[in-house]
C-alpha cells in the first residue's frame, strides 16, 4: 500500500481507504470509458523536471522542497486545500485532516516536481508551479484530490491535467470522500 492508503488504514479506519481504493478505480474507469488520459505519474510535459526532497509541508497545496542544496517552495499545480496557515483567516473546514494528510505523505520524501507549458513557471508569490510527483509515480495532485483532501482548482488558464482532476473531484464529490463526506463542510467552505 501507499503512504496516503496507509494513512487511511490508520487515521479513518478500513472503511474509508477501500473508500478511498474506489475512488481511485472510478477515475480510471472513467478515463477509459472518457478516453482521458490517466496520469501514469511523472510526466514531462515538454520541460525539464527536477527531483527534491520535501522539507516541510506550509498548506496542503504548498511545500518546501530541498532541490540542488536550495529550499524551494512549490505550488501544486490543478489543487486547492482548505487554508490552515494564513493569519489573516481561520483555519478552514477540513483543513486540519487535510494537512495531516499531507504531511503523512510527503513530509521527508523525495519527489519529482513537473512544470505545466500551460501554466507560468512561479506565481505572484514567487512559488514555483509544478506537479509533484513521489518517487513511486503517484501524482500528488491527483491523490489528494482522490481522497477528498483536496479540490480542483483551475488559476487564470487551463492546465494540462485539468480534465483528469475535474474527474477525479466528480468522483470524490459523488462518493462523499473527505471533505465532500456527510456532515463534512458546506459549499462555501471548499470554493
Amino acid at each position: 500500500m501507499n503512504g496516503l492508503l496507509n494513512y487511511h488504514v490508520q487515521w479513518l479506519g478500513m472503511k474509508h481507504s477501500f473508500l478511498a481504493a474506489f475512488v481511485t478505480m472510478a477515475i480510471a474507469l472513467l478515463a477509459v470509458i472518457f478516453d482521458v488520459p490517466v496520469p501514469s505519474g511523472v510526466f514531462v510535459e515538454n520541460e525539464a523536471t527536477s527531483d527534491g526532497t520535501v522539507v516541510r509541508v506550509v498548506d496542503s497545496d504548498t511545500l518546501v522542497v530541498m532541490e540542488n542544496g536550495e529550499e524551494i517552495t512549490v505550488r501544486i499545480i490543478g489543487i486547492n486545500t482548505p487554508e490552515t496557515v494564513d493569519p489573516r483567516r481561520p483555519v478552514e473546514c477540513f483543513g486540519e485532516e487535510a494537512s495531516r494528510a499531507a504531511k503523512a505523505m510527503l513530509t521527508g520524501e523525495g519527489v519529482t516536481l513537473i512544470p505545466d507549458s500551460t501554466q507560468e513557471a512561479f506565481d505572484k508569490y514567487g512559488r514555483a508551479l509544478r506537479y509533484v510527483a513521489l518517487m513511486d509515480g503517484t501524482d500528488v495532485g491527483l491523490a489528494l484530490i482522490s481522497s477528498g483532501y483536496a479540490y480542483e482548482y483551475t488559476y487564470d488558464v487551463p492546465y494540462a491535467r485539468q480534465s483528469v482532476y475535474q474527474a477525479a473531484e466528480d468522483v470524490a464529490r459523488t462518493g462523499g470522500v473527505g471533505l465532500w463526506g456527510e456532515g463534512g463542510c458546506e459549499e462555501g467552505a471548499r470554493e
